[in-house]
């Protein structure tokens, strides 16, 4: 959370929260399976394990593909 205008960058998150969980429901409801993978995840961390978690999600038509706790950026 930014230090400063911590009021607008609240209301900025959880409307951006709120449309991209529309988003994802919009999605499906079109039967796609959706991933998540946060720039933060690709910057920060070593890509094997991304690349490791996408393959599964890839190849397991039950897989969930959603960004490692932590590196959600709000």
């Amino acid at each position: 959370m930014p230090a400063t205008n911590e009021a607008f960058w609240t209301e900025k998150f959880e409307r951006n929260i709120e449309r991209d969980a529309r988003k994802i429901a919009e999605l499906e409801a079109l039967g796609w399976r959706v991933g998540v993978v946060w720039e933060c995840e690709i910057l920060r961390q070593p890509l094997g394990p991304l690349l490791d978690r996408v393959a599964a999600f890839l190849t397991d038509p039950e897989g969930i593909l959603e960004p490692i706790d932590g590196d959600r950026p709000y």
